[in-house]
């Protein structure tokens, strides 16, 4: 009885407080990454976000790690795939967008890097 109260206290404060422990992206970076890749998306407007975290990056400012779901050319969701962008100083510098196939990506580079940068498996 006391481990199942121990266990539901523990599940309760990684919900209330694990999102937080992870680090919420603010709002103004969020927009900069989506400003950043929106030249690289047919449609950029109906791009659906997911960010996941963001933490401080070793070459100085913050790596954002997260997924998004666009429309390709066709008009249709191709599904969520995975970014990284360094932020620093209000700008975006080093970033990655997962490729819709092996054939864009034929060396697994980013896949390499967003598991580097991110510490996730895309």
């Amino acid at each position: 009885m006391i481990q199942r109260a121990v266990f539901c206290a523990i599940a309760a404060f990684l919900l209330a407080f694990g999102p937080a422990l992870a680090g919420d992206v603010p709002l103004k970076t969020q927009r900069l990454v989506q400003q950043h890749f929106a030249p690289q998306l047919v449609l950029p407007a109906t791009a659906l976000w997911r960010f996941d975290v963001i933490k401080p990056y070793q070459g100085g400012g913050d790596i954002v790690c997260g997924k998004v779901n666009f429309q390709n050319s066709t008009r249709r969701y191709i599904g969520y795939l995975g970014f990284y962008a360094v932020v620093r100083n209000g700008t975006v510098g080093i970033s990655g967008i997962e490729a819709e196939n092996t054939m864009e990506d034929p060396t697994g580079a980013f896949k390499f890097a967003y598991q580097n940068f991110c510490g996730l498996h895309s």
